[in-house]
């Protein structure tokens, strides 16, 4: 029969990674068990059929086959739902790793969206003109003190890296630096 989880190793590796696929694999354990106690009593009903003698134990079993059966199909039955649960877990536990991965796609999409916004900003204080605007509020600029400005132009340095400029460090220590001032 096939099976949805895998096995436990007798030396305990693989074990279900959910309640429920550890209760499947007990329940397929039972079926397996009460299938092999079938096949031992249809073998001792057709040595009965053929006309020898059981001994005391083996008639007992015999005598259960009726219930041995009956829990096989109530085990049956049981192993089927536990293994469409175990499919309906795993299919919301695919929705929603798909789910959260989309939130995460988001996210990042959202700071990627402001780090690009920023960069624009920065980049446009470069232009010719700009921080006149700025400084008289004229051209739609907002007013800003000298102070304000100061401390854009710093915040422009600090977060712009510069290839040429080697005194900052290494390109790579620059971008990162700029990276983590654009993010915090």
């Amino acid at each position: 029969m096939p099976s949805l989880c895998t096995k436990p190793q007798e030396n305990g590796a693989t074990p279900p990674d959910t309640t429920l696929q550890a209760a499947l694999a007990i329940v397929e354990k039972k079926v397996r068990n009460l299938e092999k106690r079938k096949g031992k009593l249809d073998a001792y009903r057709d040595t009965l059929q053929r006309g020898k003698t059981l001994n005391e134990d083996q008639q007992l079993a015999v005598a259960k086959y009726d219930e041995v059966i009956g829990t096989l199909e109530f085990a049956r039955e049981l192993s089927g739902q536990f293994t469409k649960l175990a499919i309906d877990e795993a299919k919301d536990k695919k929705k929603m790793m798909k789910k959260e991965q989309q939130e995460r796609a988001k996210v990042e999409l959202i700071k990627v969206n402001y780090v690009l916004s920023v960069r624009e900003v920065l980049s446009a204080l470069l232009e010719e003109g700009v921080l006149e605007d700025l400084e008289a509020g004229s051209n739609g600029a907002p007013k800003l003190s000298a102070d304000q400005l100061a401390q854009l132009q710093q915040f422009q340095e600090l977060a712009t890296p510069n290839r040429e400029d080697l005194t900052k460090g290494s390109f790579d220590k620059q971008v990162a630096a700029s990276a983590e001032h654009l993010v915090n």
